[in-house]
This record gives structure tokens, sequence and C-alpha cells, in this order.
């Protein structure tokens, strides 16, 4: 019979914007919680998640950095 891979995610996410000069700098944070379904490995987990974002409309320029990581899991097997 064969198994079903995927990975279900469910995550809370918020941003504030502040004016900076003629462009707007955005920090966001995220938390969420992940179900992972697949032969290697099984279990839930808690993600942390932060977002940096710089737009400034007059130059044309828009920047964007995010990072993930993974900060428990619970191994199922």
């Amino acid at each position: 019979m064969p198994s079903l891979t995927g990975r279900m995610r469910l995550a809370l996410e918020g941003s504030r914007a502040f004016l900076v000069g003629g462009g707007a700098f955005t920090p966001g944070l995220e938390l969420g919680l992940r179900h992972d379904g697949d032969d290697a490995e099984t279990g839930t987990g808690v993600e942390l998640g932060g977002r940096v974002s710089y737009t400034d409309p007059e130059m044309g320029l828009s920047v964007e950095a995010n990072v993930r990581a993974l900060i428990a899991h619970e191994d199922s097997d």
C-alpha cells in the first residue's frame, strides 16, 4: 500500500510598515505549526520566521529578505 507524503502548515504572520525617507521599511514575524507525513520523517513541529523589506517607489527599488527555522520537532516514530 502506498504511503502518503506531504506537509500541512498553519502560520500566523504579522508586519508593520515604517516610513523611512522616501520609502517604507517593513519588518515581519511569523509563527507556524506544521505536520510532516513522509517516508523518512513524520511528526509535528514549530517554525519561527522573520522578514525584512524595503521599498522606495521613487528609485524603483524593492528589496526583501526572509528566514525561517524549525525550532522544535517531535518525531512520531
